[in-house]
């Protein structure tokens, strides 16, 4: 039976730039920081776990940034619109990214052409 292995490299090399970088510069280590870098990799992990899924069914879909761009732009174009509030402006972009996407998998499935687009 095989063992299952951590990878200790990866989150050893985190620790370390981390140590490195709160003895370096003031203010580092603190809960701002953590926010902050939690705010920016949550979209990679959304975009992360769509091409996960598209991965575990033995396909690549490269477009998944690109429809994922395509979703912030509706959002901030709309959001700056005063007669749309922001929530509206979310909810809109998130039907717009969603509607492509699902015009595109369903292209992929009914034409049965290349998901690498």
């Amino acid at each position: 039976m095989r063992r299952l292995r951590l990878p200790v490299g990866p989150l050893a090399v985190l620790v370390l730039l981390w140590v490195v970088f709160g003895v370096a510069v003031p203010g580092f280590i603190g809960e701002n920081t953590v926010f902050s870098v939690l705010q920016q990799v949550s979209l990679l992990g959304l975009v992360a776990a769509g091409v996960g899924v598209t991965m575990i069914a033995g396909e690549l879909d490269l477009s998944v940034a690109s429809i994922a761009v395509l979703g912030g732009v509706v959002g901030v174009s709309l959001a700056n619109v005063d007669a749309i509030g922001v929530w509206w402006a979310i909810v809109l972009s998130t039907v717009v990214a969603a509607a492509f996407g699902a015009a595109q998998g369903a292209a992929i499935a009914a034409l049965r052409i290349n998901s690498v687009v």
